[in-house]
């Protein structure tokens, strides 16, 4: 059964970037919203979260695959990314997030540690 699945997933394949490219993630995420003023509002705080998830996995994500058809890419758009994310069971979705999260931590850990070593 896990090899029926499998041909009918989507990999991808992802690699950390450093917190300083988050800025340029924030700006296009606040672009893509609309948003001018200085800060989030609150209001729109859980969309803005929403998509600037979708912003950072478009810089983190460096190739996919659709194991169904074979087809293959390097990038992945926001607009593809939302669609992915959409289409996924709550489960993987959320799993889809902690790994970016997960990515993000270990370079700021990393970063940190090599600041700390820096003379």
């Amino acid at each position: 059964m896990l090899a029926e699945v499998q041909k009918q997933s989507i990999s991808v394949e992802m690699r950390a970037i450093p917190p300083k490219l988050n800025k340029g993630v924030i700006r296009r995420t606040r672009q893509s919203l609309g948003i001018i003023d200085k800060g989030i509002p609150e209001d729109r705080l859980d969309e803005f979260n929403e998509r600037y998830y979708v912003e950072l996995a478009v810089d983190l994500i460096v190739r996919w695959r659709d194991n169904r058809t074979g087809q293959e890419s390097f990038k992945m758009n926001a607009e593809q990314i939302t669609t992915l994310v959409d289409f996924l069971p709550t489960s993987e979705s959320n799993r889809f997030i902690r790994t970016i999260d997960d990515l993000q931590g270990r370079t700021a850990i990393s970063e940190a540690a090599v600041a700390q070593a820096d003379f």
